[in-house]
């Protein structure tokens, strides 16, 4: 991002120019729509080129609506949000995470007030103004004092090696994550919690052979 350049919201196919509508808003609406088990990728291709393509009267073959969707999608949507799949904190030794470190559906509420509490910016009353470019840079840069932060940084900190001194913040540390989780499957929640059980049973054990 440059602040000397200008948002050129424009797509090129086969030599034809199209005009995009790029607020924050409309993107995000690609993403929900992205995630509808219950639209057929067909319908899913013609509902987001109506919703990004402006001001085309023609009617187009769904080939081209496809292959316009796909460079939106591939070539100025998706760079724009891969810097916070690689979260980084200074209190942690240059650790990164290449999982996802969140989801704009279901963390909705947390970035609603964390762009209200950093920026005074209350994002309902930006719908169809700001453009997805500005969202973007605000949306990296939040500060780590915003819940959003906060809860990314649960969702990425390590569980720290068991010892009989912190059971209690590992228990903590594995029910916030349970409750943040993006991953909601029962089966993977509760295989993490069955080996911290099981890390502390053999820390209890080795304790009580001790002090034999």
């Amino acid at each position: 991002m440059r602040l000397t350049d200008y948002f050129e919201d424009t797509i090129e196919i086969n030599g034809i120019t199209y005009n995009l509508d790029f607020t924050f808003d409309n993107i995000l609406r690609v993403y929900e729509l992205q995630a509808d088990q219950t639209v057929s990728n067909a319908n899913k291709i013609n509902l987001m080129f109506d919703n990004l393509v402006i001001d085309c009267d023609q009617e187009l073959d769904f080939n081209v609506k496809a292959q316009a969707i796909e460079k939106i999608l591939t070539e100025l949507i998706a760079k724009d949000n891969m810097k916070e799949q690689h979260e980084q904190y200074p209190d942690q030794e240059a650790q990164q995470t290449t999982e996802k470190t969140h989801d704009f559906i279901q963390d909705a509420e947390l970035i609603y007030a964390s762009f209200l509490y950093d920026y005074n910016i209350d994002l309902f009353e930006q719908q169809g103004l700001m453009h997805w470019n500005k969202f973007i840079a605000l949306f990296n840069n939040l500060s780590q004092k915003t819940v959003f932060k906060q809860v990314v940084k649960i969702r990425t900190d390590p569980l720290p090696k068991p010892n009989k001194h912190n059971m209690k913040e590992r228990s903590n540390l594995i029910k916030a994550k349970q409750f943040y989780s993006l991953d909601k499957s029962n089966e993977a929640i509760e295989n993490q919690i069955n080996s911290t059980f099981d890390n502390v049973a053999r820390i209890f054990k080795a304790s009580a052979e001790k002090g034999r």
